[in-house]
């Protein structure tokens, strides 16, 4: 919901990046050799609007934990990024995904308008951290 994404800040019209796909590219993370993570995100139009997002309009590589060999089924997919418990420490509300050293990218493209459909303004992206301990996810 539109809850999820106040700025006090947003760029101008003229100065706000436009396109149909938005694409995250993960260079690290935050103290954990094997995973990464997050736990919500939303994308901001001009006046501050949220995009709305579905999960198909979310991709991930890699996607998350069920793809490594042996997986199981685990919770944690990319689906969660947009569930509205984004301030928790509750795995199953958020998105983990294998940290592998040797793989060239570790990517989330987020679709936010089709092909056929004008580029959208983006003035922002909010993101919240996958969170472990219940101080990390306190507002």
């Amino acid at each position: 919901g539109s809850s999820r994404a106040s700025s006090p800040l947003l760029p101008s019209a003229g100065d706000a990046p436009r396109g149909r796909v938005l694409r995250l590219e993960i260079l690290s993370n935050w103290g954990d050799n094997n995973y990464f993570g997050l736990a919500g995100l939303a994308v901001l139009t001009l006046g501050g609007e949220v995009v709305p997002i579905e999960a198909a309009q979310l991709t991930a590589d890699p996607a998350d934990l069920n793809q490594l060999d042996g997986g199981a089924e685990d919770p944690r997919t990319v689906d969660k990024l947009l569930h509205p418990e984004v301030m928790t420490t509750n795995a199953a509300y958020m998105w983990l995904a294998p940290w592998q050293p040797g793989k060239q990218t570790h990517s989330l493209s987020i679709t936010i308008a089709p092909p056929s459909a004008p580029p959208v303004a983006v003035t922002a992206l909010r993101v919240w951290n996958y969170n472990k301990s219940a101080d990390d996810a306190e507002p």
